[in-house]
């Protein structure tokens, strides 16, 4: 994909697809765990918890596409530049940078609240 042809879109609130993936893990590997707890007496619950399963897997591989292409903070121009600024040094790097572009910066900002909370606390504020 090129990044020129990248076209600038709104920026999105991404702790909703993040906040939807954690849940959708958590209750779903619940529901799969006791399934197949279910499933050692009962080929139908066995059924059930392959279909859970695929169900799972697709939503997903959704949330996930969702976090990882669509801006966040930023347009997808500047996560373009600092991956092509990257391509010069290592291109195994500006890859995971620009698929991961969206993590990084999630990870950063909350690294950086954190580092500012501590901060303040030590402070006595």
């Amino acid at each position: 994909m090129a990044c020129c042809a990248l076209k600038k879109q709104k920026k999105q609130l991404m702790i909703l697809p993040v906040f939807l993936f954690l849940l959708s893990i958590i209750f779903g590997g619940s529901i799969i765990l006791f399934l197949s707890l279910g499933g050692l007496f009962s080929r139908r619950l066995t059924e059930k918890r392959d279909r859970v399963w695929d169900l799972l897997q697709e939503l997903l591989r959704g949330l996930k596409t969702k976090i990882l292409g669509q801006p966040f903070l930023f347009d997808s121009s500047l996560r373009c530049k600092i991956s092509g600024k990257m391509m010069r040094r290592s291109t195994l790097l500006a890859g995971a940078v620009y698929r991961y572009f969206n993590l990084i910066v999630l990870a950063i900002l909350i690294f950086s609240l954190f580092s500012l909370v501590q901060g303040a606390r030590t402070l006595g504020i």
